[in-house]
């Protein structure tokens, strides 16, 4: 037979099943041209078929498997590597029963198979084979119990004691997975994983692969990355980590601070937009309160609304510093689905207070925590119960502090907005907005770049201000987000009725008794129709009637007057004046009225006087649409004998 002469034809030698040939003619190529890539595949796959025959056969493999190693596989060809790491696996004393191991796998006993490979690696410790396969076998089993309705927190803990008895190494796809599953089990409710902190400190991020980083795609979806659920697995179980786990939040905390922001919010990806407050809560487990303070502001100016938001904020100082009485005032001013969601907040409040020297509102809060707890059959806490036999308690009397909550709690609201510009503001006043309809305050200031413009906020966003006067001087403080003005907070000022909203002057251009209103005209040009049901107080004018009004614009621009007063002169404008002069009247064909001075007077004006009557008024500057040409119209006419306009 002739020997081949190149890779291909040792290739057909092979498929037709001529191994031992094959081989030889393989040896010979690479011996003679050991660097060619084509020569070294062909001597490795003929080496791999050899093997297996030889095994089927009963016959030793140890010098072929000695032969791969010695191969230099090209570094693109992840198959034939693959394929020659199983194939020299065959010299291996525990191949058999890794065998046995797969096969007791592949009928669903996992626990079975975790007990054979836990007896391989007591007769063969560390062997890298046993050890992955029996970590497979763990991800098997603790996938299985994330996916029940009562994960069994037992068994959890025994099976990641057992995986960590066995992995040394923890780079790898099963261990990722692992990780990835554990993290999951962790955020379930209630936790069946409370101990996570530590498990991820000793399985070390150092061992995350770059693909941990990257959002899993399947069947068309996007699922969050592994690195993703870790953070939100260590945000979720920090609160149980012991007084001796520093090492383990420290871990944790920085890996969160590290790796948080490469993950934007999406609509996709609900979770990510509390990753900030997880590292808060890891911060904050680990005493380092500054820290945690300047992630926590920013969150808590976007819940505002939220009593966990003011809770956290309150964790962020000691029980005597007034921002914590502040913070915790404003916490239970919240609304909340239930009383039972106040428990924590108002105990923690009932301690502020007594430091404050408030111990009879204390007892009123611990005496309301601990009555909803025995409204709903639940234990009392030896916290509260220790609360209770402290002398501050019996001797105090109960007395509800809610209505002083308020004004408690803005040191609270300057503490977290105090980065931000106080804008002299007034509330306008409250309107229901909605379906369902809820309360709304309008405020007024110069939010829009210092230009007067109004700001519509849930009034359940701040209590207390939904019921003010209209006019009332405050202090608004907010930012631009998204081409909209957010307001952050309120507060009190010192100052008159109205004053952020400048009076600006107008008169009464027209008056209708038919629908009982009339129109009023702006000094800056814009005009108005005033009603008598809304401003009573309109309904004896005359047009010529000078006014003040309080003019206010929406976010959509648009204008309306929210308050209107009588003035006692006419003020100047370039959108009217006053006009005197001889009447000259105008020939009735052309539809009568007539003139004084530079204005015309139109026939209604007009019938009283005669040609040359000395007469004086007001007038509103008509302009031409289509030209640059300008006119006076009279709104009111007198003889000179009569009051001219002042």
């Amino acid at each position: 037979m002739t020997q081949p002469q190149t890779a291909k034809e040792v290739f057909a030698m092979r498929r037709r099943g001529e191994f031992r040939d094959a081989l030889d003619a393989a040896r010979e190529l690479h011996k003679a041209h050991p660097g060619d890539a084509m020569n070294v595949k062909a001597l490795g796959w003929c080496l791999i078929s050899m093997a297996w025959e030889e095994k089927r056969a009963g016959r030793p493999v140890d010098h072929l498997v000695e032969e791969m190693r010695a191969l230099a596989i090209p570094p693109d060809d992840g198959l034939l590597r693959d394929k020659l790491d199983k194939a020299m696996a065959l010299a291996d004393p525990v191949s058999k029963a890794l065998e046995d191991m797969f096969k007791i796998s592949r009928s669903g006993d996992h626990r079975q198979a975790i007990r054979l490979g836990l007896a391989i690696l007591n007769e063969h410790p560390g062997h890298p084979r046993a050890a992955e396969q029996t970590a497979w076998e763990v991800w098997h089993i603790l996938l299985a119990e994330l996916r029940s309705d009562h994960p069994d927190s037992g068994a959890i803990r025994r099976l990641l004691h057992t995986y960590r008895s066995i992995s040394e190494h923890r780079r790898g796809s099963v261990h990722s997975r692992i990780l990835e599953t554990a993290a999951r089990v962790a955020c379930a409710k209630p936790c069946p994983f409370p101990s996570f902190v530590r498990f991820f400190h000793w399985w070390d991020p150092v061992h995350l692969q770059p693909e941990d980083f990257n959002p899993n795609e399947k069947d068309g979806h996007r699922y969050p990355s592994t690195a993703e659920r870790i953070i939100q697995a260590l945000g979720k179980t920090a609160e149980y980590v012991q007084d001796d786990d520093g090492p383990a939040l420290e871990t944790a905390a920085g890996f969160i601070e590290k790796h948080m922001n490469r993950y934007p919010p999406e609509d996709a990806f609900p979770a990510r937009k509390w990753f900030p407050l997880y590292l808060v809560r890891t911060l904050l487990a680990i005493g380092n309160r500054d820290k945690a303070l300047q992630y926590l502001i920013p969150l808590v100016r976007q819940q505002g609304s939220e009593f966990w938001a003011w809770h956290f904020l309150a964790q962020c100082f000691d029980r005597n510093h007034p921002n914590r009485l502040a913070c915790l005032c404003r916490s239970v001013r919240c609304r909340v689905k239930g009383e039972a969601f106040l428990l924590n907040v108002r105990v923690d409040l009932a301690e502020a207070l007594v430091e404050a020297g408030h111990p009879n509102e204390a007892r009123h809060e611990l005496d309301r925590a601990v009555a909803t707890r025995t409204e709903n059959g639940w234990h009392i806490p030896p916290r509260e119960k220790e609360m209770m036999q402290a002398a501050w308690y019996v001797d105090a009397t109960p007395v509800d502090g809610s209505n002083r909550y308020g004004e408690w709690s803005e040191p609270a609201e300057s503490l977290l907005f105090s980065d931000l510009p106080a804008i002299d503001s007034v509330i306008v006043k409250t309107v229901m907005v909605g379906d369902p309809a809820r309360p709304h305050i309008i405020l007024a200031g110069t939010f829009r770049r210092g230009s007067l413009s109004t700001s519509l906020v849930p009034a359940r966003r701040f209590p207390g201000w939904n019921d003010a006067s209209p006019g009332t001087p405050v202090f608004v403080r907010g930012e631009w987000q998204d081409a909209r003005f957010m307001v952050r907070s309120i507060e009190k000022r010192e100052g008159r009725s109205w004053d952020a909203v400048p009076l600006t002057h107008a008169i009464v251009t027209d008056r209708c008794d038919d629908n009982k209103s009339l129109r009023i005209m702006l000094s800056t040009g814009e005009s108005f129709r005033v009603f008598h049901d809304r401003f009573p107080k309109v309904e004896g004018w005359l047009p010529g009637q000078p006014a003040q009004c309080r003019v206010l614009v929406d976010n959509q621009g648009r204008w309306w007057i929210e308050d209107i007063e009588p003035d006692t002169v006419v003020r100047t404008a370039d959108h009217w004046g006053c006009y005197e002069g001889p009447f000259r009247p105008r020939n009735k064909d052309l539809g009568g009225g007539g003139h004084a001075g530079n204005a015309f007077i139109p026939e209604e004006l007009a019938t009283e006087f005669a040609e040359g009557d000395p007469i004086h008024g007001l007038a509103l500057r008509i302009r031409e649409r289509n030209s640059m040409r300008s006119w006076l119209r009279a709104i009111t006419a007198s003889r000179h004998d009569q009051k001219k306009p002042e």
